[in-house]
C-alpha cells in the first residue's frame, strides 16, 4: 500500500515539475509518455478500466493545472519580460539611430577639418609669390585630402624659352620634415616632359578651355589672355573627393595667374623698355641687399659704370632711331660678357651699371676690360647704318665703410677718369 501512495506521489510530482518548469519540449514528451503509460495499463489483465481511466483523467488534470498555476506563478515575469523586450528593442533602435548619427556626426567633423585645413592651404597660396612655392603647398594639401603618386608643372614662358617642369612625388613630399625643407632643394623638384605629358600639352595648346579628368587623376590648363601659361598634371589620386580637389586645383591656377601676372607687371617696371635690363631704382635697390650680404659674410663685390662714348654725336649724326638701337645692342653686350648671377642696368641716358657678385678689384677690371674690348671689336647694325662704339667704364669695388650711394660715385668718379684720358678705356676707383 504504501509503495503504490509513494509511486504515485513521485508520479504526480513528475507531472506537475515537467509542466511547471520543463521546456515545450518536455511538456510535449510528458504529454506523450502519460498517453502511452494509460493505453500500456490498459490492456493490461487484471487492471479494471474504469479505474485506470479514473486515474489517467486525473493525471491529465494535473498535468494541466501545473501549466496553469505556471503560467499565474509566472505571469508577472512574463509581463515584465515582455516589457523588457520591448524596452530592449527600442533601446536597440535608438543605439543604432545615436551610432548612425554619430557616424553622420563624425563624417561632418572631418569634412569641417578638411575643409579647414583646405581653408588654410588656400590661404598659404594666396601669400606666395612664387610659383613653385605655391606647388609645393598644393601637393601637401593633395597628400592630406586624397594621396596621389605625382603632380607635375608645366610652365611655359614666352617662346622660343624652353618650358620649366616642377614635380613632386607623395614619397619625397612625406620624406620632408617640412615644405621649407624641399623648397631649400629646388633642383630636386625639377621634372621632364615625357611622351604621355606631351600628348596631354598638345591637346591643351590646342584648347583654351582645356580640361580632363579620369579615374586616376586629373589635368588643366592656364591660359592668360592669347597665351597657354601653365599645365598641371595630377596622377594616381583617389578622386573619391573630386569636389574638393576640383576646387583646390581651381585655385592652384587662379594663384599661378595671379603669380604671372604680378611677374609681368613687376618685370614692365623694374626693366628698362628699350634695352630690357633693369631700371635704375631696381639696380640700386639690388646693389644694397648685395652689399648688406658681402658686409654680413666678409665678402667682396664691385660695380661697374658704362657709358657709350660720344653718343650725342651718334644721335645727332643718325638720329635717335638708331641710336635707341645702339643702346639695345651695348645692353647685349654688356650682358653677354657677364654672369647670370650678375646684374645690369640703365642708369641713365646712355649710362648702364653692372652689379658683379662676388667680385673683387682685380676681376671686376678684367670683366670691364672684358667689355670694353667687345664694344670696340663689334661692328653694330642700326637698320641701313653700321658703326663702331666704344665704351669708358669706373670699376669700384666695395670697402667696409661705404654705402651703396658711396659705391655708385666712386664708380662714377673712374668714368669720368676714363674720359679725361681718352675715353674707350677702363679706369678702378681707389677707395
Amino acid at each position: 500500500m504504501w509503495r503504490y501512495l509513494i509511486l504515485n506521489n513521485i508520479w504526480f510530482a513528475l507531472l506537475f515539475l515537467a509542466q511547471f518548469f520543463g521546456n515545450r519540449r518536455s511538456r510535449i514528451f510528458m504529454r506523450f509518455v502519460i498517453v502511452f503509460a494509460l493505453c500500456l495499463l490498459l490492456f493490461r489483465a487484471g487492471v479494471d478500466p474504469f479505474v485506470w481511466f479514473f486515474y489517467g483523467v486525473f493525471s491529465w488534470v494535473v498535468f494541466q493545472s501545473a501549466g496553469r498555476f505556471r503560467r499565474w506563478a509566472l505571469l508577472p515575469a512574463m509581463v515584465l519580460n515582455e516589457e523588457l523586450e520591448i524596452v530592449s528593442k527600442q533601446f536597440k533602435a535608438k543605439k543604432e539611430l545615436w551610432q548612425k548619427k554619430n557616424q553622420e556626426d563624425e563624417l561632418l567633423r572631418h569634412e569641417a577639418e578638411s575643409l579647414s585645413y583646405l581653408y588654410d592651404k588656400i590661404k598659404e597660396m594666396s601669400q606666395s609669390l612664387d610659383s613653385l612655392e605655391t606647388f609645393v603647398i598644393l601637393g601637401e594639401a593633395l597628400a592630406k585630402l586624397t594621396g596621389f603618386e605625382t603632380i607635375k608643372l608645366i610652365e611655359l614662358p614666352d617662346a622660343p624659352a624652353v618650358p620649366v617642369v616642377h614635380e613632386l612625388s607623395l614619397a619625397s613630399l612625406e620624406g620632408a620634415l617640412e615644405w621649407s625643407e624641399l623648397m631649400s632643394h629646388r633642383d630636386r623638384l625639377k621634372g621632364e616632359i615625357y611622351p604621355s605629358d606631351k600628348s596631354i600639352l598638345d591637346r591643351m595648346l590646342a584648347d583654351r578651355s582645356f580640361s580632363e579628368n579620369s579615374d586616376s587623376g586629373t589635368a588643366q590648363g592656364l591660359w592668360i589672355g592669347d597665351k597657354p601659361t601653365a599645365l598641371f598634371i595630377l596622377r594616381g589620386a583617389s578622386l573619391g573627393r573630386r569636389e574638393l580637389i576640383s576646387i583646390l586645383i581651381g585655385r592652384f591656377l587662379s594663384e599661378i595667374q595671379r603669380i604671372k601676372l604680378y611677374e609681368r607687371v613687376e618685370m614692365l617696371a623694374t626693366t628698362d623698355s628699350l634695352t630690357a635690363v633693369c631700371v635704375r631704382r631696381r639696380l640700386v635697390e639690388r646693389l644694397e641687399e648685395e652689399m648688406e650680404r658681402s658686409r654680413r659674410f666678409g665678402l667682396q663685390c664691385s660695380f661697374l659704370m658704362i657709358d657709350v662714348d660720344h653718343f650725342k654725336s651718334v644721335n645727332d649724326h643718325y638720329g635717335h632711331l638708331v641710336g635707341d638701337m645702339v643702346l639695345k645692342q651695348v645692353a647685349e653686350t654688356i650682358k653677354k660678357n657677364i654672369r647670370e648671377v650678375d646684374l645690369v642696368g640703365r642708369y641713365g641716358g646712355e649710362e648702364f651699371g653692372a652689379l658683379l657678385i662676388e667680385t673683387d678689384t682685380a676681376s671686376a677690371q678684367m670683366v670691364a676690360e672684358r667689355i670694353r674690348r667687345s664694344m670696340a671689336e663689334r661692328q653694330f647694325q642700326a637698320y641701313d647704318e653700321r658703326l663702331a662704339v666704344t665704351v669708358s667704364i669706373g670699376c669700384a669695388t666695395v670697402s667696409t665703410s661705404m654705402n651703396a650711394g658711396q659705391l655708385v660715385e666712386a664708380a662714377d668718379a673712374a668714368l669720368y677718369q676714363a674720359k679725361r684720358q681718352g675715353r674707350n678705356r677702363v679706369s678702378v676707383a681707389v677707395v
